[in-house]
C-alpha cells in the first residue's frame, strides 16, 4: 500500500488507501483547473487498457501460469473480464490493450475524444464483471469519471520516527479510509489537466481525483488485489465456491 501520512505500508490484500474519505458513494474534489468531459464528447466507442504492473515481481505474477485453478494468467483473465463490458456505443464491444505503464493522458489522446477509456488493473482481474459494469455505469449515468473503491480491512497505526525508532501514536480509524479498486472509467471526451500514472490503482486515483471530478463506486472484496500466486489461487477458488453455492 503506498504511503499515508504518519502510516507506514503494512502488509494487506488492498491496493492502496484514501485518507479523508467516508465509505459510500462519494464525488472526488477537483483540484483548481481541473476539467472534466466536453460538452457534446458521448456516445464513441470503449477503449479497455490493461496496464503491466512497473515492478518486476507483479509483472511476473500477472504474466506468469499457474495462480488460476483453470491455468490463465492473470492478463488473461482480465482482458477476458474487459471483453465483457458493454461499450459506450449501443453496447458494441470494446477494443482491449495490454500497455505499459505510461499516463492515462496519453492513452486519452490515442484513443481520441469520442471514446471512453476504461482501466482495468491486472492484479485485481478476478473483479466481476458486474463491479466493472456498475463502475462504467456510474459513469456513464453521471457524465463523470468514476472509480472503484474497497472498505479498508488492515489495522492502520500513526506513527513518528525517533531517530531510528518508529513509535506508534495511535490506531487509525479505518472506517474513514478506503482501498483503489479497479476499474476507472473516464468518459468520452475527458480533458485531464495534470498527468496520472497507469500501473498503480493507488496512484492512479489519486492523481486523477487530483485532475478530474471522479465518483467514488463501492465494490466487493473481489475485487481486491493480488500480491502471491497464492493470494490469487485462493480467491479464484473461493469465488469458483461462491458460484457454485
Amino acid at each position: 500500500m503506498p504511503d499515508l501520512p504518519g502510516v507506514p505500508d503494512l502488509p494487506g490484500d488492498l491496493p492502496g488507501d484514501l485518507p479523508g474519505d467516508l465509505p459510500g458513494d462519494l464525488p472526488g474534489d477537483p483540484a483548481g483547473g481541473a476539467s472534466g468531459p466536453r460538452a457534446g464528447a458521448a456516445g464513441g466507442a470503449t477503449l479497455v487498457v490493461v496496464p503491466l504492473p512497473a515492478h518486476a515481481a507483479d509483472r511476473a505474477l500477472v504474466l506468469g501460469r499457474g495462480p488460476l485453478p483453470d491455468g490463465e494468467t492473470l492478463v488473461e483473465r482480465a482482458t477476458a473480464t474487459a471483453r465483457t463490458v458493454a461499450g459506450a456505443a449501443g453496447g458494441a464491444a470494446p477494443r482491449v490493450e495490454v500497455v505499459e505503464p505510461g499516463d492515462l493522458c496519453e492513452v486519452l489522446a490515442r484513443a481520441g475524444t469520442a471514446t471512453e477509456v476504461v482501466v482495468l488493473d491486472p492484479l485485481c482481474a478476478l473483479v466481476p464483471p458486474a463491479d466493472v459494469a456498475a463502475v462504467a455505469a456510474r459513469s456513464r449515468t453521471g457524465g463523470r469519471c468514476a472509480a472503484a473503491v474497497l472498505p479498508v480491512t488492515d489495522t492502520l497505526k500513526a506513527v513518528h520516527r525517533d531517530g531510528d525508532r518508529v513509535v506508534v501514536d495511535a490506531t487509525v480509524d479505518r472506517e474513514a479510509c478506503l482501498g483503489a479498486g479497479t476499474p476507472v472509467v473516464v468518459p468520452a471526451g475527458t480533458v485531464l489537466s495534470a498527468p496520472v500514472p497507469l500501473g498503480d490503482p493507488a496512484a492512479t486515483l489519486a492523481a486523477l481525483r487530483a485532475a478530474a471530478t471522479v465518483d467514488l463506486v463501492p465494490v466487493t472484496g473481489a475485487a481486491r488485489r493480488v500480491h502471491t500466486p497464492e493470494d490469487a489461487e485462493v480467491l479464484a477458488l473461493s469465488l469458483d465456491a461462491a458460484a457454485a453455492g
